[in-house]
């Protein structure tokens, strides 16, 4: 099974949920503002775990389990969800949104499956990329703003690895200014993606590996099997992958003109692979820089109206291509779906074409 949170219109943001077996078969629907008797909901992030799925939102203030029959459980959480977790373990972690506001607590809380309240663990500053462990540990990439706020060069990321009940085991600084970040926690290790290179971590903060090159957190990830993908910001237009242990398996180059976003599924790469028209990678970045900045805004023959021809490209975990389609728009991914234990289909895929939006089901066996 697998999951989509939508909205009527302007006022909601998650409002309709509806699940679809593998084949893309409608299963059941629900309006979450009739269930809850609201106006309006904003429900943006869904979890499934141990087969339940789980619904939160960052305007709303109650996290729901939701089924078939309806809203079979609920319970209260501050002002919000940015991003709820699994421990694989019987537990979930809903993360609240950062607050740098005198009263407004922040942090993470801990539920059962049947959404009893077991523990929160506060967080003292602004919290990016997260993960959790079997055990019920956590790591997240801290920002820490320097002494003088105007001046974003006196700001600096670090990996902060605790236990289950919030004690901080390590702190480990690091250059991973991105916004895609990724941190994953494993029995025997603690790693990060950013801008700068993979990390590897010993669980005392002991660091096994850094790897050469600089990175594109954006399209970065980890397969099943822990493989390690990311393309490489010194190298445009090529990806890496790497074991647990940091050793290099491959590095693959694409048939277009730079990756542009890669997610891992399973143990499947899924890339938006772009080719600039008229163009290659490097001709494009000789143009001047004012033709460079109308490009993604310039009217239909203008200088700047450069198009681009994006392509979804399924890899194996060892890089090699088993598929492409073309897509007549911008590939992007979303918090508003939620994938079934079966992993069959893949379903973080959206595309934009003008005003209007399409759900891409891709099925990668």
């Amino acid at each position: 099974m697998f999951y989509v949170l939508s909205g009527r219109g302007t006022f909601g943001n998650g409002e309709i949920i509806e699940c679809f077996d593998i084949d893309g078969k409608p299963q059941w629907k629900h309006d979450l503002t009739a269930l809850l008797k609201v106006f309006t909901a904003s429900f943006d992030n869904m979890l499934v775990s141990d087969g339940k799925l789980y619904v939160a939102g960052g305007g709303e203030s109650r996290i729901l389990q939701v089924d078939q029959s309806g809203i079979v459980a609920q319970a209260q959480v501050p002002d919000g969800i940015w991003k709820m977790l699994d421990t694989g373990s019987g537990e979930i972690y809903a993360v609240t949104p950062y607050k740098n506001s005198p009263g407004m607590w922040s942090g993470a809380i801990a539920f059962d499956s049947n959404l009893k309240e077991l523990r929160r663990l506060p967080f003292d500053g602004q919290f990016m990329a997260m993960d959790a462990g079997d055990d019920g540990s956590l790591a997240y990439i801290e920002l820490v703003l320097g002494a003088n706020m105007s001046q974003t060069y006196d700001d600096h990321q670090q990996l902060k690895y605790m236990d289950r009940d919030g004690n901080v085991i390590f702190v480990y600084p690091g250059d991973f200014n991105g916004f895609g970040n990724k941190v994953f926690v494993e029995r025997e290790y603690v790693a990060a993606i950013g801008s700068d290179g993979l990390h590897i971590l010993d669980k005392q903060g002991r660091l096994l590996f850094k790897s050469a090159e600089s990175t594109d957190d954006l399209a970065s990830g980890r397969t099943e099997s822990e493989v390690f993908c990311a393309a490489n910001r010194d190298q445009l237009g090529c990806i890496i992958g790497w074991d647990s242990s940091g050793n290099k398996l491959w590095e693959k180059s694409t048939e277009s003109d730079y990756f542009s976003w890669m997610g891992t599924f399973g143990n499947y790469l899924l890339c938006s692979e772009v080719d600039i028209e008229g163009h290659t990678l490097q001709s494009w970045m000789a143009l001047p820089d004012e033709v460079k900045k109308a490009d993604n805004i310039a009217k239909p023959g203008a200088k700047g109206d450069i198009k681009r021809i994006y392509h979804l490209v399924c890899r194996d975990q060892n890089g090699n291509v088993l598929w492409q389609a073309n897509q007549a728009g911008k590939v992007y991914g979303s918090n508003n779906l939620a994938i079934g234990p079966d992993r069959v289909l893949l379903t973080e895929l959206g595309e934009i074409t003008g005003e209007k939006a399409r759900l891409n089901l891709v099925r990668l066996d």
